[in-house]
């Protein structure tokens, strides 16, 4: 049962569960005054906790008046060591380990909650002197990190274009029907020349184009090999015999159709996305790691959402799984030690067009600008259809906010 914390004259305590090696040590806030010392706390066979530790603040921060997401958390914790008896554990390995802090009143397990899970910092994170003072970032700075993983190697693809070497193999999410972008040559001397899209099975390939490099001449489609554009193929590569394309003057641009989600069903939905991002790019276990109820919750009730992604550059899973949160209004907790997302259900008219799919929200994307009267956001200039080959943004709207 959660403790009603407006209850006057409660004495709050914190626990601190750190998961090393083969042992999880365990420990109770000593009092951060110092006034009155708080005894341990024993809750049976759900463990001791020692009246050690002194627990810094929990430091959050938001972002800018238009992007108020919450950010990774850190927090500062330091143990009494005057009678040594940490140094027991002192070889062992602190860095990456697990922290939990509950939060809570009493001598009944049950009423303490989670309200923090992280891992200690690596390097400088545990500091060993009178006491032991860690330093614990939120999980998911560890848990999350960069993708895409895989690249361009010329130890992979030995006749690889040149300018390709290095480069993330992309990922790709959502429909891009209408909008071209750039795939690599991953074999320029055979014959046919052999292509590769992206790292994950796509729904459909839908139509591949060419052009000069210089980007000067049109579009113009260009024949492949039937079995690469057979609907609902999940052939992540395809080829162009050597007389259609010349990889010294020319590019390939291809429209198709990203990730699927079962069948021939196209991977769209926010939190179809978000969670096969942390279950098979970082391996977390849906149930276990995920709020399986939340997440299929927060998909029903934004159904109407399409969203995509061109993964072709690599960033943490954090910013990846913040963009798409950002574009429905949405944030992510962790919360009883699972990913848990939170937003707000905005009503629409089921005749609005919701989603433009020549857009992608990205950073920069949207520029709120205040007037001299200081009246904020009065007026909204935004820049999208994006050239996936240039990165720039082919189109403009403004709009004023006249009340």
């Amino acid at each position: 049962m959660a403790v009603d914390y407006n209850q006057l004259g409660i004495n709050l305590r914190v626990l601190v569960e750190i998961a090393l090696t083969g042992t999880t040590l365990r420990y109770s806030d000593t009092g951060n005054d110092r006034t009155t010392e708080q005894p341990d706390l024993n809750f049976g066979s759900d463990g001791r906790y020692e009246a050690r530790a002194e627990i810094g603040n929990l430091n959050t921060a938001f972002g800018s008046l238009s992007d108020p997401r919450q950010r990774m958390s850190t927090m500062q914790i330091k143990l009494n060591n005057l009678d040594e008896a940490l140094d027991t554990h002192r070889s062992k390995v602190w860095q990456n380990r697990t922290v939990t802090v509950k939060i809570g009143a009493g001598n009944t397990f049950s009423d303490y909650t989670t309200e923090f899970i992280g891992q200690i910092e690596t390097p400088n994170g545990v500091r060993w002197g009178e006491g032991v003072e860690i330093t614990v970032v939120d999980r998911r700075l560890s848990e999350l990190g960069l993708l895409p993983v895989n690249l361009f190697t010329t130890t992979t693809f030995a006749n690889l274009e040149s300018g390709a070497a290095g480069k993330p193999i992309p990922i790709l999410y959502g429909d891009f029907s209408g909008t071209k972008f750039p795939v690599v040559c991953i074999d320029t001397t055979s014959d046919p020349r052999q292509f590769k899209i992206c790292s994950n099975a796509l729904n459909a390939i839908n139509t591949v184009y060419k052009r000069n490099k210089e980007g000067t001449s049109a579009w113009a489609s260009v024949a492949t090999a039937a079995t690469d554009l057979a609907a609902g193929t999940t052939n992540w590569n395809f080829t162009i015999t050597a007389a259609n394309f010349n990889p010294n003057t020319e590019e390939i641009g291809i429209e198709c159709k990203g990730v699927n989600l079962s069948g021939s069903i196209l991977m769209e939905n926010a939190s179809d996305i978000i969670k096969d991002i942390l279950v098979t790019h970082y391996s977390l276990v849906d149930g276990t790691d995920l709020d399986t109820t939340q997440f299929a919750t927060f998909k029903t009730d934004t159904l109407g959402f399409e969203c995509r992604r061109y993964m072709n550059e690599r960033k943490r899973g954090t910013e990846w799984i913040s963009e798409l949160l950002a574009e429905i209004g949405a944030d992510m907790a962790i919360r009883s030690s699972n990913y848990y997302p939170i937003y707000f259900v905005l009503s629409y008219s089921s005749t609005a067009t919701l989603y433009d799919r020549d857009q992608d929200t990205i950073a920069d994307s949207f520029n709120p600008q205040d007037d001299p009267e200081r009246a904020y956001a009065n007026r909204v200039d935004a820049r999208y259809d994006e050239d996936m080959f240039t990165g720039d943004f082919l189109k403009s709207y403004s709009y004023t906010i006249l009340s």
